[in-house]
């Protein structure tokens, strides 16, 4: 069953993606098996790709909205994990969060420690000055994500 869209308040990019990512899902079905090998490896790399391309896109523009500025009025603001795809661009969308965040407000920032980097982008807290760390967890259950609580100073 696909999911329903509101085309009205939906992104024309957002509605693009999902088609691509569409096609992608009726080629899985399509198959008769999703063991690895030439066929199923190609239609993963391809989803891969429009994943990589979009979401690296789109965490860019993002720090252009302008609904990007209510952040201002946010006593905590917590990105998803794959906001910003690697280390430098995670970094990037950090630095460019405390300039819009007030002092004393709080950043729950995600991302990966160890091997579990092979999944999401890693933290790190080099060049982040503007930020006083409060918890730094690398949880060792079944959640993969590692979240560093930060202020703003």
């Amino acid at each position: 069953m696909k999911p329903v869209i509101d085309r009205a308040t939906v992104p024309n990019s957002t509605i693009d993606l999902l088609d691509r990512i569409g096609v992608v899902h009726d080629t899985l079905t399509a198959l008769p098996s999703l063991e690895p090998g030439p066929v199923v490896n190609r239609v993963f790399a391809e989803l891969v790709r429009i994943c990589e391309y979009r979401c690296g896109e789109d965490a860019g523009q993002a720090l252009d909205d302008p609904r990007v500025a209510a952040v201002a009025d946010s006593d905590v603001v917590a990105p998803a994990a794959l906001v910003g795809l690697d280390h430098s661009t995670k970094r990037h969308i950090l630095q460019s969060l405390s300039h819009r965040m007030r002092p004393g407000s709080m950043l729950i920032a995600r991302g990966a420690h160890g091997l579990r980097t092979l999944l999401y982008p890693p933290l790190e807290l080099d060049g982040l000055t503007a930020w006083r760390p409060l918890a730094v967890l690398h949880p060792f259950t079944a959640v993969v994500n590692s979240a560093l609580v930060l202020m703003r100073r």
